[in-house]
């Protein structure tokens, strides 16, 4: 695939994209705008120290209504039953008040919106068309779209809950908190002169039963002012409280996720160019995998796999050579047996040398077999090493993706060369992947043939050690014996000197020393009036050593 079809390419995707790009910014404008109109109203009320009780200043009032009508209708009631003049005279001079102001309540009345919320969106309003052109300005880009217009926000929003604070600005506000002022000293008025009437004009009016509507009344009277000597407190200390400071920016966070969604509709409506622009996206990224896929291929044959498969050749023919150094230790046991049984047989140990011999033989066949398990070992992880660079379809995949999304945003100049001969960042990134694969593969096969001198070799040395320890040990002063013994004993020291040159250390800790739980095991504490508490007693079989790392620990009897 040439630099220059891709190129051609290239040049179709960035024109069809282009002309995409105009559609949606165009959409997104107009979402955009319609969002800010519909979220500033709402925020910078939020903003606004009034807002938790502007509105409820009309509500307020309307609650008032309604309890003038209550009460009225009490005192008509009670004025049917009242026969003293006094009190009747003085109950139809309250009724007259409260309906007089129950009419001017009808003529404020009119409109069934609150006026109060009515002239707060008209405040928010005015403050969105006056940063209405600052927002078709920003969605000209919309590469900086969101972040211009998250400012704009902030400053429309401030500007709007700044007015909302200005009573200047507020003239709706201060007229209902002005009259709910006046109707509180209304009701004072009433209550001090005109209930204080009515107990002096009727000693008995507490006790009189046909008095009970108007003392209803009265009390409903009274409650309504109390009530409202509450209300009006709590709304001046919002009207004298000092303007709260303005919200951080992350507050703003919802807008952002509103113009998100602006941006989705604006992609979902703009068709024009869209089918265009796929086509070619499709074409594009059919040639560029292609390419990278080549280079891929071409770098992974120049490169192969040598340093895993090195690595792993090497950890197999150290472990053959020590598998066969341990199996050839073991032979001259074997070999001095079939050449001396019959004069071995004179020996009162035989059973004990034929048992040693026996053993020595499984030993010596489990080695070849543990041969054929190394062979096995080495060919699954040159297999694996064989297929590097390591990378499953789903990586593959990823990679030649995350690349091809940044090979579109890279603003190219003209007649440049697009996948030139030096790797870019997707051949970095692969490079990354195949000397990681590489780690991984030698890591593991270090771990394999560690596991398997644990689990094979290192066992079949500790139980010589064993049969060193209880068997061979059984044969010393035995005189017919002494050849066998003696052989037993070298092939300890052969298999010492093997260890040593394979770099596995043998960990034998003396009498006296001090228990350590990281290199030996207790398999057995015993009270000493020798040793103290935490000294080792007796070794009973040695630990090992891989490259330093313990791999075996040492079986040892330990004091109490």
């Amino acid at each position: 695939m040439t630099a220059a079809s891709l190129s051609e390419k290239y040049e179709d995707v960035k024109r069809a994209r282009r002309e995409l790009r105009a559609a949606a910014a165009s959409a997104f404008a107009a979402r955009a705008l319609a969002a800010f109109s519909d979220y500033l109203p709402a925020k910078s009320a939020g903003l606004s120290k009034l807002s938790a009780v502007d509105e409820k200043i009309f509500g307020k009032c309307l609650e008032l209504t309604e309890a003038y009508k209550e009460i009225t209708a009490g005192f008509e009631r009670a004025e049917r039953g009242i026969s003293s003049e006094p009190v009747g005279s003085i109950l139809r001079g309250v009724t007259a008040v409260l309906r007089s102001r129950l009419s001017y309540f009808d003529e404020l009345m009119a409109e069934s919106e609150n006026p109060v919320r009515t002239e707060k969106n008209r405040i928010a309003a005015e403050a969105a068309e006056e940063f209405s052109p600052g927002i078709a300005e920003a969605c000209e880009n919309p590469a900086l779209a969101k972040e211009a217009l998250l400012e704009l926000c902030r400053k429309a929003v401030r500007a709007a809950a700044a007015r909302l604070d200005n009573f200047e600005k507020r003239p709706a506000l201060t007229f209902y908190m002005d009259f709910l002022k006046n109707e509180y000293g209304e009701l004072s008025t009433i209550i001090k002169q005109q209930i204080l009437e009515i107990e002096q004009a009727e000693a008995d009016f507490s006790e009189n039963p046909e008095y009970t509507p108007a003392r209803e009344a009265l009390s409903l009277l009274r409650e309504l002012y109390q009530h409202m000597g509450k209300d009006l407190a709590e709304i001046e200390e919002y009207f004298t409280a000092p303007a709260s400071e303005t919200a951080s920016p992350e507050s703003f966070d919802d807008f952002l996720e509103i113009l998100d969604r602006a941006g989705e509709e604006a992609a979902a409506i703009s068709d024009c160019g869209r089918a265009e622009l796929e086509e070619a996206l499709a074409a594009l990224k059919a040639m560029y995998t292609e390419s990278v896929k080549k280079r891929f291929s071409e770098d992974a044959s120049k490169a192969g796999a040598p340093r895993a498969v090195y690595h792993i050749r090497k950890l197999l023919a150290d472990n053959e050579a020590m598998t066969d150094a341990l199996k050839a230790a073991f032979l001259p046991v074997t070999s001095y047996f079939d050449e001396n049984g019959d004069a071995l047989r004179e020996s009162r140990n035989f059973e004990i040398i034929k048992g040693i011999y026996d053993t020595i033989k499984i030993k010596t066949s489990c080695m070849s077999d543990n041969i054929s398990l190394l062979t096995e070992i080495s060919e699954e992880l040159t297999e694996r090493a064989g297929g590097l660079p390591v990378l499953s379809p789903g990586e593959e995949e990823r990679l030649i993706n995350g690349g091809f999304e940044s090979f579109l945003e890279e603003e190219r100049e003209e007649g440049a060369p697009l996948l030139s001969g030096e790797p870019g960042r997707v051949y970095k990134a692969f490079a990354e992947k195949r000397g990681k694969a590489h780690d991984s593969l030698t890591d593991a096969a270090g771990r394999r043939f560690a596991e398997y001198k644990k689990d094979y070799l290192l066992f079949e040395v500790s139980t010589y050690e064993e049969i060193m320890n209880y068997s061979v040990s059984k044969l010393a002063g035995d005189a017919r014996a002494s050849g066998f013994y003696e052989i037993c004993a070298r092939t300890w020291q052969n298999i010492e000197k093997i260890l040593k040159i394979n770099n596995i250390g043998i960990i034998a800790p003396k009498p006296g020393e001090l228990f350590n739980g990281r290199e030996h095991e207790v398999i057995m504490a015993e009270k000493s009036d020798v040793f103290k508490k935490g000294e080792i007693i007796k070794l009973m079989n040695s630990g090992y050593k891989i490259d330093g790392e313990v791999a075996v620990r040492a079986n040892v009897i330990a004091a109490r």
